[in-house]
């Protein structure tokens, strides 16, 4: 890696050349301009060539791959990296405008060896899509790595902080020195982000967080994540890239299934086994069964059969020790027991035996036109644009008022 500009984006990509063209303009509208793109396509077409070939700027690159599982195409692009800090950027995601220019200026205030910031994201598989947007402070904060691995353990699959490289940026040297390391590169298994963040906590005393969302996440629809447990839409092409099957998703955790939140235990655990056991605490086995068994119940709320899971799950649950299947016994009944935790999911699988989901579609579909109207935004650039000039005319009202 040679000296080059303050900021690497590196946006992995495969099969959506139809979003890429408004990642990029979104990177071109940045206050903050000393960055370069690194496009590392691994399009099955030409369809990406063509969207980055629309740009004529010498800080755009393009990597051309070709049949590579997700996690190493996003790896690929960091060698090429040259930049002090390294982001690596979903291609649904876009930057709000001045997303560079705050990173910078809290980057030159603390000296982060990671800084993670938030993000808002367009609902746009409802109708009308909605804005969730992250309730922000402004705050800096840092976390002890130590203590933010010590929560994962104790309650992996919970939402939390996590310093992932999709939102945040990495320095430079941090990079370099976990890809000399034991695992010899960033992202790992199936899930670079998740292996990656837990990478970034071995290798960093402390990671910030920025409390500002940065980014919008844009064309929800085609996230992997939603066909992953219904084994639908890409799934199969998905498992076929990453090689190994659908053992790749459980082969070091003792439930043999596929879940996210067995996956994303099972990702911990391939860490570990390569950082070495000295660096990572073991996972803890009472939350590991909790965590799956809630999850199942919310699978279901999807209308996936979770009978075998559950069969299984009882099955490793006895082969546990007797103070962890107490403990476990303990927790569920803390939460409520089976029938709490499948309240919400009886209750969606009546409204399917009844037909009201397909009726309710129905009405949205005849009245798609008509409720689309109060959704003003042609496409998530289109919503970026805007959200910019409110900010922009926010900040000028603030001055004025300061004078």
């Amino acid at each position: 890696m040679s000296q080059g500009p303050f900021f690497s984006i590196i946006i992995p990509t495969k099969n959506r050349g139809h979003i890429i063209e408004e990642s990029i303009q979104a990177l071109l509208r940045q206050t903050f301009t000393d960055w370069e793109l690194i496009l590392v396509d691994n399009d099955d077409t030409d369809e990406t060539k063509d969207a980055f070939e629309k740009f004529d700027d010498p800080r755009l690159r393009r990597l051309k791959t070709g049949g590579f599982s997700m996690v190493d195409n996003w790896q690929h692009g960091i060698p090429h990296a040259r930049g002090s800090y390294i982001l690596v950027q979903e291609d649904k995601t876009l930057l709000r405008q001045r997303a560079l220019e705050k990173a910078r200026a809290v980057i030159q205030a603390h000296n982060p060896d990671f800084l993670g910031w938030r993000i808002d994201c367009i609902i746009d598989n409802e109708t009308p899509p909605r804005i969730a947007k992250s309730k922000t402070t402004g705050e800096v904060i840092r976390h002890d790595s130590r203590e933010l691995i010590e929560l994962f353990v104790a309650g992996l699959c919970r939402s939390g902080y996590r310093p992932s490289p999709n939102y945040g940026c990495i320095r430079r040297e941090l990079v370099e020195r976990i890809m000399a390391g034991k695992a010899g590169r960033l992202c790992l298994g199936v899930d670079p982000a998740f292996s990656a963040a837990v990478q970034i906590l071995a290798g960093a005393e402390a990671v910030h967080l920025f409390d500002e969302s940065l980014f919008v996440h844009g064309n929800n629809q085609l996230s992997t994540g939603k066909n992953f447990e219904a084994k639908t839409g890409n799934y199969h092409t998905f498992t076929k890239d990453n090689g190994g099957g659908e053992s790749i998703y459980y082969n070091f955790v003792p439930l043999k299934l596929v879940s996210v939140v067995n996956q994303t235990f099972n990702e911990y655990c391939r860490v570990r086994s390569l950082l070495g056991e000295e660096v990572l605490p073991p996972i803890d086995m009472v939350t590991y069964f909790v965590r799956n068994y809630a999850h199942f119940w919310r699978m279901k709320d999807t209308g996936i059969d979770t009978a075998d899971y559950v069969r299984q799950w009882n099955d490793e649950l006895a082969k546990q020790p007797e103070a962890v299947r107490q403990e476990v016994a303990t927790e569920i009944k803390k939460a409520g027991g089976a029938a709490k935790m499948g309240s919400a999911s009886l209750g969606r699988r009546l409204r399917r035996r009844l037909g009201i989901d397909r009726a309710e579609g129905a009405i949205k579909r005849l009245f798609g036109r008509k409720s689309a109207r109060s959704w003003p935004f042609k496409s998530p650039l289109d919503y970026v644009i805007w959200a910019d000039e409110q900010e922009a005319q926010a900040n000028t009202t603030t001055l004025s008022a300061a004078e």
